[in-house]
């Protein structure tokens, strides 16, 4: 936006529905770029990408859920990352990518190993399923897979298990 009252417009409606705000100056973006914001030790990284999400992640948090396609993330884990873009409070959650439900290799690998240690294990989690057969344009069957709750993080695979064989 030109001019410094056009931007503060822009960046107090990006603030007022929830939204991180930064300027990124000396980087040139075309419209319709996508770019990836990476603070990391008081740094603030800002790098164009070929695409708004990382296909190849398999752990994604509930927020991030929302920039990937839904056949990625499944519509639940997609809509509630909606609406927590939207400013809407949503409890904290992460999704395992759908290309994983047919692997369960997947609960061994260091990656998803390492993602359960950095789990509060003074907590319990509830493992829900977010598949895209559940909830449609047309249709709605909330509820017809198996929900695991009060799992502590030792069962969290487990309950995985039970889940993708729901």
């Amino acid at each position: 936006y030109p001019g410094t009252s056009a931007t503060a417009h822009a960046m107090r409606v990006l603030v007022d529905a929830g939204h991180h705000a930064f300027v990124v100056g000396m980087k040139d973006f075309k419209n319709g770029d996508h770019v990836r914001i990476t603070a990391m030790q008081g740094k603030v990284s800002i790098e164009a990408t070929e695409h708004l999400f990382d296909k190849d992640r398999n752990i994604i948090s509930l927020p991030e859920a929302a920039l990937y396609p839904m056949d990625s993330v499944g519509s639940k884990a997609y809509h509630l990352g909606k609406l927590m873009s939207l400013g809407y409070r949503v409890p904290q959650g992460y999704v395992l990518s759908a290309r994983n439900a047919d692997n369960k290799g997947f609960l061994t690998t260091p990656e998803f190993l390492n993602f359960i240690s950095t789990l509060d294990t003074s907590k319990t989690y509830s493992v829900r399923s977010s598949a895209n057969v559940e909830d449609g344009e047309k249709n709605a069957f909330a509820g017809q897979f198996h929900t695991e709750i009060n799992v502590t993080v030792p069962d969290i695979a487990a309950a995985v298990e039970k889940v993708w064989a729901s």
